[in-house]
């Protein structure tokens, strides 16, 4: 098992800010916007979303964005946030690479998170497939396999999210993390089982959730082998429900996952939006006892800001929506890492488990001292 890394927070991305200059974004401006929020605060690793339906670079598994449409744009904002990644590609440049890239010469770890089941076709229903590949608002597989869909299963605004019950959507969501993984130099991935976090006909999660555990087995050793082959560790996160009961009802073994060690950082978290139900004590307590080995901590977290203020200053800066709000840490467990997120933007964790540990008064702790030593 490799050494868990120690994170301060994690800010996690969804790949605005190649949306945030007018096509053709310079490669300088597209680092510049998506680090400016990083420098001099206590993130310490950016999760950078390697999108939804289809592939940020040209893809053996997934469509290449932009690509169904002929590169022909609906609207502006769509031709910018597509464009600026194209034609970085046309100019013989790669953007996943020199993100990572940058995020080292920060001193930060760079993550690929992926989204296990994104939906956003805004509650379209089976029906609805035919005019939306028209469309180019899904891809071709989900209109020539309906029958892969959960359709009326599920909740009416998930009928077509995938359904994990079906071997070759499993396949095809391993054959996307391998790919991500094995393409570029990233220090781990996310597995954002949240969004969306409906993967089974209803009423029938629990007793498939094997069929989730597979995947998350099959990811873990798929890490850790290529670990083995750089020489130093992939790490593997996971974003889950901020319950226990939740995770069930949804699919997610998570003791399962945390005895047979398959996860590294877990990451307790709302479907979409804050969820203020999470209970990281709860949490922690259910999960107390399933492995042995000691592992750094817990931490909870409720809001978007950051300090910039300087090493050991307690004002928070918001980079993200304008939240004048502070961090609020929880508490460590030695079980596992675990990140209680609040808020989907960021995660918050314990840089030091030892002084958290059995500290009723975790919350007061302050997260803007010096950075925590992180495996190389």
């Amino acid at each position: 098992m490799p050494e868990r890394p120690q994170y301060r927070i994690i800010y996690n991305w969804d790949g605005a800010p190649h949306g945030y200059s007018p096509a053709p974004q310079s490669m300088a401006a597209f680092l510049e916007k998506a680090y400016a929020p990083l420098e001099d605060t206590q993130v310490d690793a950016l999760f950078w979303s390697c999108g939804g339906q289809g592939s940020r670079w040209p893809s053996e598994v997934l469509e290449f964005i932009g690509e169904a449409e002929g590169r022909r744009y609906k609207s502006a904002s769509a031709y910018t946030g597509t464009e600026n990644i194209r034609q970085m590609y046309d100019r013989g440049e790669d953007p996943q690479e020199a993100l990572i890239q940058r995020g080292h010469e920060l001193g930060l770890h760079v993550y690929a998170s992926i989204r296990m089941n994104d939906n956003h076709f805004g509650g379209a229903q089976v029906g609805d497939l035919g005019s939306l590949l028209r469309a180019n608002r899904v891809e071709a597989l989900r209109a020539e396999h309906p029958e892969w869909l959960l359709g009326d299963r599920t909740a009416e605004w998930f009928a077509l999210s995938w359904n994990m019950a079906i071997p070759q959507i499993r396949q095809r969501r391993y054959d996307h993390v391998e790919e991500v993984c094995q393409v570029y130099d990233w220090d781990g991935v996310e597995l954002d089982w949240q969004r969306h976090a409906f993967h089974f006909p209803e009423d029938e999660a629990y007793r498939l959730r094997y069929a989730l555990t597979d995947l998350q087995r099959a990811i873990r050793r798929m890490t850790e082998n290529l670990g083995k082959e750089r020489g130093r560790p992939v790490y593997l996160a996971a974003r889950v429900a901020g319950s226990l009961e939740t995770c069930r009802r949804i699919g997610y073994d998570v003791p399962k996952w945390v005895d047979e060690g398959l996860v590294d950082i877990l990451i307790p978290a709302g479907n979409a939006v804050t969820d203020a139900s999470i209970d990281g004590r709860r949490l922690r307590g259910n999960l107390r006892g399933h492995r042995r080995r000691r592992l750094p901590g817990i931490r909870q977290q409720s809001s978007r800001s950051l300090c910039r203020s300087g090493r050991g200053g307690r004002e928070g800066h918001s980079q993200d929506a304008g939240d004048r709000q502070s961090l609020s840490p929880g508490r460590s467990v030695r079980n596992i890492r675990l990140q209680l997120a609040c808020q989907p933007r960021f995660e918050a964790t314990a840089a030091d488990d030892d002084r958290l540990d059995g500290d009723p008064g975790g919350n007061r702790q302050d997260l803007c001292g010096d950075p925590p030593v992180r495996p190389a």
